[in-house]
């Protein structure tokens, strides 16, 4: 009977930090898939005593303020003004694909004083300087990898609100990578800093230590199949005439020798010229950056010779894609509903009131459902205040005006494969990269078509062919 009451005391103190602790789940109101899992994690936590009151998934967030919480920043800033008087000692992130061990967490937490400032989860340091986090690389940063989520304590949650309050609110600015950039804000604002401390515990897959309190699960797993055929896509490439004469600066050629031969879907070659080789078609315009005007003439084209397709992509003349991973994602999305697909940025999150808004960075390709493509077309305001504007953005506020949501997909890369932790790589089950491989002999640079269609075999196709442990 003794034993019994210890080992009962036990179980009560290691599932009793789960009691004040908050669960928030990034889950995405535009994919049935996410909504999907963050309802099953729901349940899970639910059916091993966690208090319903605890969970939130984002999905369920009905206020314009309320979406920007994807940023990170914008919701635990929330967080500290609106829990600060509740009992929660613990503030857990996740995305819809984390799972989580409640025993096993309850037992790291329990661990450690929620009134110290307490940053951990599954630690990622950049192995090289990466545009997406401006370069930045220092020695004592660490960042989370989200879908294993992370954890912030009491006292930790308390620093980062006095630090955002002491700055005059959230600044405006662009949201890349918001995991790397909340990471960095705690790093940079708080005193002294606040470091990620990395705890084996927390998984980037289950198994991969003996005791994880969390892992992360493949998305896949909850995809709804919406019958896409290959006859239902359609891709415009946007090109121009310097870049497909045959030359040194000749991109069509990369494109030709990796996912452009032979492709299964329609692919259209849109440039301001007529070449009968590659073949590409005369759009009627083109600017050296920004876009805007080429990419609405690209939509009205589609609409005028393509209507019958469901998806809609538009990429650059740089961009490395596979093929059936972007049909497979798209598949799992129905093209009646206004939505466009791909990496998606974000400007002015500040989760206070309107202003900011998603985009769908082009770089990586952005996929728009056929719903999507006939609200756009039937905007009246939704026009290029400049023809060099840049596209991406535009469409961004054009999207949020007219109800055309973005959706985000960890598979499309804005930039090469070497600015993404390779942790995240085998997560995210890549299916493009922008940005072809330039060779340089000390005076011009050119494209290197050999080491760009090894970057596409190594970082594109191999990946779908091999399992994820020979990874």
């Amino acid at each position: 009977m003794l034993r019994f009451a210890v080992a009962l005391s036990q179980v009560v103190c290691t599932f009793g930090a789960l009691d004040s602790t908050l669960f928030l789940i990034r889950t995405s109101a535009y994919a049935e898939h996410e909504k999907a899992l963050g309802v099953a994690l729901t349940s899970d936590l639910k059916a091993d005593g966690v208090p319903g009151a605890n969970i939130r998934l984002l999905h369920e967030a009905k206020t314009f303020a309320a979406y920007d919480r994807w940023c990170l920043l914008p919701w635990a800033n929330h967080l500290y003004e609106s829990e600060a008087d509740s009992k929660m000692d613990w503030f857990f992130f996740g995305d819809s694909n984390t799972k989580v061990v409640p025993r096993s967490l309850s037992a790291v937490l329990s661990r450690r004083d929620p009134a110290e400032p307490h940053f951990i989860g599954h630690r990622l340091q950049d192995q090289s300087h990466a545009i997406i986090h401006h370069y930045f690389m220092d020695k004592n940063f660490g960042f989370p990898h989200m879908p294993a989520g992370f954890v912030l304590s009491r006292g930790a949650l308390a620093k980062l609100g006095d630090a955002i309050k002491s700055s005059g609110g959230l600044q405006y600015d662009t949201h890349i990578d918001v995991v790397h950039e909340f990471a960095k804000y705690l790093y940079d604002k708080t005193d002294p800093k606040i470091k990620m401390e990395h705890v084996e515990n927390f998984c980037s897959v289950e198994g991969e230590t003996g005791n994880c309190a969390t892992f992360a699960v493949s998305k896949d797993t909850a995809r709804k199949d919406h019958q896409l055929q290959w006859s239902d896509i359609v891709v415009a490439i946007k090109t121009t005439a310097m870049f497909h004469q045959g030359d040194d600066k000749d991109r069509t050629s990369v494109i030709k020798a990796t996912w452009g031969n032979d492709p299964p879907c329609d692919v259209i070659y849109v440039s301001d010229v007529v070449d009968s080789n590659i073949p590409t078609i005369d759009i009627g315009v083109n600017t050296k950056k920004g876009h805007c005007a080429k990419t609405q003439k690209i939509l009205e084209w589609f609409q005028a010779t393509r209507p019958e397709k469901k998806w809609f992509v538009i990429a650059d003349d740089d961009t490395l894609f596979y093929l059936p991973r972007l049909k497979a994602v798209l598949n799992s999305y129905d093209s009646a509903e206004p939505l466009y697909v791909g990496e998606r940025y974000g400007y002015g999150r500040l989760g206070v009131s309107e202003g900011g808004y998603d985009y769908v960075t082009m770089g990586g390709g952005v996929a728009l459902s056929r719903e999507g493509l006939k609200r756009k077309l039937a905007c009246r305001h939704c026009s290029c205040p400049s023809d060099d504007m840049y596209d991406d953005m535009m469409m961004g506020k054009w999207f949020q005006s007219i109800e055309i949501n973005a959706a985000h997909e960890e598979g499309f890369h804005q930039t090469t494969p070497e600015n993404y932790h390779p942790t995240r790589l085998a997560q995210d089950k890549p299916l493009s990269f922008h940005k072809f491989v330039m060779d340089w002999d000390g005076k011009t640079e050119s494209v290197s078509l050999e080491k760009t269609v090894e970057v596409y075999n190594k970082h594109l196709v191999s990946v779908h062919e091999k399992p994820r442990a020979e990874l």
